[in-house]
């Protein structure tokens, strides 16, 4: 098993990425909070034609095909949270949750 903070091959990185998301997103949803759920959705080849933003448009000319995505919730733009979040604990929790996908990384 890798440490944490190991060296990983930057091929691998939009997958770890990936894994940590899905990972913190669906830890989340067991520790009950709302999440967005995740959709599986094809990207068409012609999407990026619509868009304006050339940048917007090389990423989704490089995205067609099978993604994975979330469902946004209804109002979470609009969300205002009950109390105020500690800062050092969100980040400490964040860090420990995310990072802890590199010990899944096999050593190189």
């Amino acid at each position: 098993m890798a440490a944490v903070g190991a060296v990983v091959d930057p091929v691998l990185w939009p997958a770890l990425v990936l894994v940590a998301e899905v990972v913190a997103g669906e830890l989340a949803r067991c520790l009950g909070f709302e999440t967005p759920r995740l959709v599986a959705l094809e990207l068409a080849q012609d999407l990026a034609r619509y868009e304006a933003d050339q940048e917007v448009q090389d990423l989704l000319r490089a995205s067609v095909g099978l993604n994975l995505g979330v469902d946004f919730l209804p109002g979470a733009f609009g969300f205002e949270a009950g109390c105020e979040p500690d800062a050092d604990l969100s980040a400490q929790v964040t860090e420990h949750l995310l990072t802890e996908v590199l010990a899944l990384v096999p050593d190189q």
